[in-house]
């Protein structure tokens, strides 16, 4: 296999923007108990349950997502991970039923063991780019991105679900699809 060293240079170019939007459920982190009993009518137990039940399963599913991640690869297993993400968010925002938005919770939480294979990506990036020193530059880059983004949806997630509760959903699935995009730039 040949290596593009410039598309391995535009990918951690674009690592801390992709890890910073990718990071969770923009928009849908600010308002989601607000959301859930609002707009999904589900009790205070129905939405504990949500992380309890999404939880248990996915530390049941371990072992066979491990052996996934490990015969599909760190490349696929982010697309995977943020084309997850976007699928749970997708099940959340349009499930009018307690089990539809509970297989969203849990892609939800299968998402992250997919996507954070970006971090594999990138160490062995630079490490062929001889730049490990990098490493730490790069992941407080895509931090600082995330508090950012987070902290400005954060702010304005209110005054959207004022004007109408799918207005942050719409905006949390457009993250995950800029994520998805992005994805296809990692090396």
């Amino acid at each position: 296999m040949v290596v593009n060293k410039k598309r391995i240079v535009l990918s951690n170019k674009i690592y801390p923007l992709f890890a910073g939007l990718s990071g969770d459920l923009i928009f849908y982190i600010a308002i989601n108990t607000l959301f859930l009993t609002e707009v999904k009518h589900l009790s205070a137990l129905e939405i504990s349950s949500l992380t309890t039940i999404s939880t248990l399963v996915m530390l049941l599913l371990n072992p066979l997502v491990m052996k996934i991640i490990n015969k599909i690869g760190a490349l696929n297993s982010v697309r995977i991970g943020v084309t997850v993400l976007f699928l749970g968010a997708f099940l959340i925002t349009v499930g009018n039923n307690y089990f539809t938005i509970l297989m969203g919770s849990i892609l939800y939480e299968a998402y992250a063991y997919f996507k954070y294979m970006d971090t594999v990506i990138l160490r062995k990036n630079l490490a062929f780019l001889k730049e490990e020193d990098r490493f730490l530059e790069i992941q407080n880059k895509y931090t600082l991105i995330y508090a950012v983004v987070t902290m400005f949806t954060a702010f304005i997630s209110g005054f959207l679900f004022n004007l109408n509760p799918y207005i942050p959903m719409i905006g949390c699935l457009t993250f995950c699809l800029i994520s998805i995009f992005l994805s296809k730039f990692s090396i």
